[in-house]
């Protein structure tokens, strides 16, 4: 869990809902996928589902320690991942804020689903390991990918590049930084699917020509 914690904190259009590329579904599916190949998920919807279950969990926990608080009950104890999900705070509300982040929780509408297996799974604070940080995958900051659609803007844009430029500049972005094996496979069976294409096109243009000095 550390780890699609750590991938997730580096990403923030998947939490930040200010963020430029948070509505961008394209990038988000895309980061998704990567960080479901790099953590040995199924695929991206499987380590999505996983994120859900911690953030909601790290809501409830919020919530229930605020509760504590407002019946004069002090809680020593902590979520077991709360510390390192702490990042996700700020953005748990979008209304001016006076008072301390946990608070300030009350304000946003918290939908808190499938949260048993992590539930329970509290302990103390002073307890609480610090996190290794030479056991997350190398992820940088910000990605390739975010890099990629900050620089290209995949979206319609009035007097801009089309959007077949955006999508071609994108995927060689993508792929300049593959092994050059892996480059070679791809330029071949795209250079193939185009060829094909191409002649698909040539050879009904020149039926239609034949069929039209008839």
């Amino acid at each position: 869990m550390d780890k699609i914690i750590e991938m997730v904190r580096n990403e923030p259009c998947l939490y930040d809902t200010n963020h430029t590329n948070y509505n961008n579904k394209t990038l988000k599916e895309m980061l998704w996928a990567r960080i479901a190949k790099d953590l040995k998920y199924k695929d991206g919807a499987a380590a999505k589902d996983s994120w859900q279950k911690l953030r909601n969990c790290h809501r409830d926990a919020i919530r229930r320690r605020k509760k504590l608080y407002k019946s004069g009950i002090v809680c020593n104890k902590t979520w077991k991942f709360e510390k390192q999900m702490e990042f996700l705070v700020p953005h748990m509300t979008n209304r001016p804020s006076t008072g301390t982040p946990s608070e300030n929780l009350s304000q946003t509408d918290i939908k808190s689903e499938d949260i048993a297996n992590y539930h329970d799974d509290f302990e103390e604070d002073n307890n609480d390991p610090l996190v290794d940080v030479s056991q997350f995958v190398p992820f940088p900051r910000p990605t390739l990918v975010t890099k990629t659609v900050n620089n290209h803007e995949i979206r319609p844009t009035v007097g801009d590049e089309d959007d077949l430029r955006h999508f071609f500049n994108t995927m060689y972005t993508i792929t300049k930084k593959m092994p050059a094996l892996t480059q070679h496979k791809l330029k071949r069976k795209i250079f193939n699917i185009i060829s094909d294409e191409e002649e698909y096109l040539l050879q009904a243009r020149s039926m239609a020509d034949n069929s039209d000095s008839k």
